[in-house]
């Protein structure tokens, strides 16, 4: 929730509700997303924004002000499942390959995961 608007995300959507209406956003989605997360509303307003999403082929975007920013081009370059906004206001997303099969006992390799965390211009992996 973003005060009085939630965000949700689905295939090549991302979709604001005031409580009444569902609109589709115009922002440019070059990938699937599937994963959306808000800051609390009693945070502080950060520089770096109040939402994040992301989705397939390192897609990340950031809510900045009524913009979304899009970090497309920044590390990790991998798909990307969940998201979420920590008690500092740091935005992280995780992932791995959308495309890997399951095995029972096997390990992942250290270029399946993906971890990506932003924070004042520093996006890490």
């Amino acid at each position: 929730m973003l005060g009085d608007r939630a965000l949700a995300v689905g295939g090549r959507d991302l979709l604001t509700s005031n409580g009444t209406q569902w609109t589709r956003s115009d922002a440019v989605l070059v990938n699937d997303v599937n994963g959306v997360a808000c800051a609390p509303p009693s945070a502080p307003a950060r520089e770096w924004g109040r939402a994040v999403i992301v989705g397939g082929g390192s897609l990340k975007l950031r809510l900045v002000g009524d913009h979304w920013v899009d970090d497309f081009g920044s590390k990790p370059f991998s798909d990307l499942h969940g998201a979420w906004v920590d008690p500092t206001g740091a935005f992280w997303g995780v992932g791995g390959s959308f495309n890997a099969s399951p095995r029972a006992g096997a390990s992942r390799t250290a270029s399946s995961p993906a971890t990506a965390r932003h924070r004042p211009s520093t996006i890490e992996k």
